[in-house]
């Protein structure tokens, strides 16, 4: 994950300077209408692969041509669809991109079935070097190449056509499938009873999280999404990746223990943790510090992505926090009161964006954050009522982050002040505040472990340390939190 997010950052460092912001709006209004394939193309049978306890051959030959067969058919309406979405949002160039982008999600259907197996496996390590080596391959080489030789908005299509392909030959490589084509009723039957509700609920998240584009590419136009896009991925993308290795690692992990209330109470509880313990500081840094990336990572002509990047960041954790929840409830198969919570999260999402959209892409912005909030409050209550823990549970779990963020973040706040009057470059500005937020996280760390980690902490600390030692041919004893606390 370290390794995706270092190439990605530095990736958009040098798209960010070939393209210029109505490039990036342009693909993004032909992304989210294409998006709707990827959703429907699978139509929830995937994750029902990876949930369901028993197998058959039919399962798998019907998971693969149910969803080849609804990202093909929606592929084509699409394609049809293409003038009138252009048309809608007065950009030309719209229809050209959907069209050619409506191949991907085919391309990820094609892939779908070796990716499911895979994550039911646990070969996490085989999906991460396909995330890796497609993204290297598509935006790396194909997306940069395509900016440096001046095709400006199609960088970004060829990029994406690119790595949905290459993701697919590596994940074939690491899980060889047949693709022999066929429909087994009864196995249609046991998939869509648990992939319908979530395929719903997936085409609700996918609403809620491009319909703050929609509003900017309708109301402000590509130039205004431009900056927005940036601004949103940046605060995005630490969530995103944080959310595919829960994703990959506790899907599988937690549907295996649906008969075990206990070990699903610990599971939660130390997820809950674990993610404020990531989440909280991350938040309140990248608030602080959202200048200085800026200028760093996009370069000074993108100035106008600070005030949303600092508004946005602010629903940092909530979008971390609620993807973790998403998680423990689609493992455990409570999909009909997650789709319920689901079906108002685009509804908060565009009608707040709509109303602060008249306040500029800041406002959209804030609009997003607000949507967030009760997002994350919805799934997090229905994530304790399943896993049985109450309010104090919560607090608990959350205690540790709020102290390690309130100790890391202070300094870091005095130093990043005092640099930024006596004008240090953003690149110096970041090196300095690294220093107290390394040193006051490790000395409290080591001298007051119980206080900034709590016990999932510990119990994760321990873990890393026990995978350094594995690296190093030595074996430590991991002792996990209690179940019954």
């Amino acid at each position: 994950m370290a390794a995706e997010m270092a190439f990605q950052a530095a990736v958009i460092m040098i798209l960010a300077r070939l393209l210029v912001p109505a490039d990036f709006g342009i693909v993004s209004i032909a992304l989210v209408a294409t998006g709707f394939v990827g959703i429907f193309g699978e139509f929830g049978l995937i994750p029902a692969l990876i949930q369901r306890e028993r197998l058959e051959p039919a399962h798998l030959r019907t998971a693969f041509t149910g969803s080849l067969a609804f990202a093909v058919l929606i592929g084509a309406a699409l394609w049809i669809a293409s003038p009138w979405v252009a048309r809608f949002f007065g950009i030309p160039a719209v229809a050209s991109m959907m069209c050619a982008l409506a191949l991907a999600p085919c391309l990820r259907a094609w892939a779908s079935v070796p990716s499911a197996m895979l994550q039911r496996a646990m070969r996490f390590r085989d999906i991460s070097l396909a995330n890796v080596v497609s993204y290297v391959v598509g935006f790396g080489v194909v997306g940069v190449g395509m900016g440096l030789a001046g095709l400006g908005a199609w960088s970004l299509v060829g990029a994406h056509l690119v790595q949905a392909v290459v993701y697919g030959v590596v994940l074939h490589l690491a899980w060889p499938v047949s693709h022999r084509p066929g429909l087994d009723r009864a196995a249609l039957r046991d998939l869509l009873g648990y992939g319908g509700g979530i395929s719903f609920a997936r085409l609700s998240n996918y609403v809620a999280t491009r319909g703050d584009n929609m509003v900017v590419g309708y109301a402000l136009g590509p130039t205004a999404l431009g900056l927005y896009g940036p601004a949103y991925h940046l605060m995005a993308l630490p969530a995103d990746l944080f959310q595919r290795v829960v994703q990959t690692v506790l899907f599988p992990a937690i549907a295996r223990l649906q008969t075990e209330p206990a070990r699903l109470a610990a599971a939660y509880r130390r997820g809950l943790a674990l993610t404020a313990l990531v989440a909280l500081p991350g938040t309140l840094l990248a608030i602080l510090l959202a200048p200085e990336m800026v200028d760093v990572v996009l370069g000074p002509r993108w100035r106008g992505v600070v005030a949303p990047l600092q508004v946005l960041a602010a629903g940092m954790f909530f979008r971390v926090g609620y993807k973790t929840s998403v998680v423990f409830v689609k493992a455990v198969g409570a999909v009909r009161p997650f789709v319920l919570r689901q079906a108002a999260y685009p509804l908060l999402v565009l009608s707040l964006a709509w109303l602060g959209s008249g306040w500029g892409i800041t406002g959209v912005a804030a609009g997003v954050v607000a949507a967030l909030a009760v997002h994350y409050l919805f799934l997090t209550t229905l994530g304790l009522r399943v896993a049985r823990l109450t309010t104090r549970d919560y607090v608990v779990a959350h205690r540790p982050a709020l102290l390690l963020s309130a100790a890391t973040v202070l300094p870091a706040w005095l130093t990043v002040m005092a640099a930024r009057a006596a004008q240090v470059p953003a690149w110096g500005c970041l090196a300095i505040a690294a220093v107290p937020i390394a040193v006051t996280a490790a000395a409290l760390i080591v001298w007051r472990p119980s206080a900034v980690l709590g016990a999932e902490g510990i119990w994760l600390r321990h873990a890393l340390a026990d995978v350094v030692s594995r690296a190093l041919g030595r074996r430590r004893i991991v002792t996990a939190p209690d179940a019954g606390r």
